[in-house]
């Protein structure tokens, strides 16, 4: 299956049925104090928010409205502004939160191939491996399909097979068609895509393959390109380093074999102030090494 970026025990709790320990109530009391009276004490909302998992954040956001009567977001989003505001925000959000059918708001949302790729992604469809089924011959069968499809077609391009063909395959599966494309035509599945696509749809049927292909890779690549050129995507970078901690240590392992450095090093650079030393703490949870600020 694809890669998991929550550990099982936040799924349990999103299902309803969080397992609460003594030391989750300390918790939303320590940030309770931080944000009485005037001003917030952001050094202690780092020490908590900062240095907690993700299974440890999501039951700290669903323990703190029982124990306080509001959402953790909610405080957050009024005690605090700016870089170091959002990413509190997100750290106080459930792994996983939702309000609406997310194939009807994608949907309003969103047009065209990108449309199209994310009702396939959010649609579920992924098959679970079964090498009694995704054999070589069939792989060979998709590569080529695939090919007829896409860049083989003689006027334009079927964008929703190629986005099923991916979307459908489970990982190990995925890796047989790149290699059987590779053997027919010299090429991969992502210079096919490149070929195929274009914009906002290019660029996010490219990472959905390499997160299925390479994932490790792809995060990691993912939070360079936040920080590459003028100025940092301080909202990108933010948003890879949360949702992906739970796999920081095979992400920061491929970020010094790609780019010599590792991620806390990037941060140091690129961040500043309270939502640097934020940033670095929920690194660090990953990768003790991580430098300080």
């Amino acid at each position: 299956m694809s890669l998991n970026i929550y550990p099982e025990e936040v799924h349990k709790a999103e299902l309803g049925d969080p397992a609460y320990y003594p030391e989750i109530d300390q918790y939303c009391d320590k940030i309770h104090r931080a944000c009485k009276g005037f001003g917030t004490d952001e050094k202690a909302l780092i020490a908590i928010l900062g240095t907690k998992n993700a299974v440890e954040r999501s039951l700290i956001a669903f323990r703190y409205p029982q124990m306080h009567s509001k959402k953790l977001k909610d405080l957050m989003k009024k005690e605090n502004s700016g870089d170091f505001g959002f990413a509190t925000q997100l750290l106080a959000l459930p792994s996983i939160e939702y309000s609406k059918d997310l194939i009807s708001l994608v949907s309003s949302e969103v047009s065209g191939d990108l449309k199209k790729l994310l009702v396939a992604c959010l649609q579920g469809i992924e098959e679970v491996f079964d090498p009694a089924y995704h054999t070589e011959s069939k792989a060979k069968e998709d590569a080529h399909d695939f090919y007829k499809k896409g860049v083989g077609k003689t006027f334009g391009t079927d964008e929703a097979a190629l986005f099923e063909i991916i979307c459908k395959a489970p990982p190990e599966y995925l890796k047989m068609i790149d290699t059987a494309y590779v053997s027919a035509r010299n090429v991969n599945l992502e210079h096919a895509l490149l070929k195929c696509l274009q914009g906002k749809a290019e660029a996010a049927a490219v990472f959905h393959l390499n997160m299925k292909l390479k994932p490790y890779e792809t995060i990691a690549t993912l939070i360079k390109s936040t920080c590459a050129g003028l100025g940092t995507d301080e909202l990108g970078l933010t948003c890879a380093v949360i949702r992906y901690q739970h796999v920081l240590q095979q992400v920061t392992m491929a970020h010094i074999d790609l780019f010599g450095k590792t991620i806390g090093d990037r941060i140091v650079k690129e961040t500043r102030g309270d939502f640097k030393k934020l940033l670095l703490e929920v690194v660090r949870v990953a990768w003790p090494d991580t430098p300080a600020s």
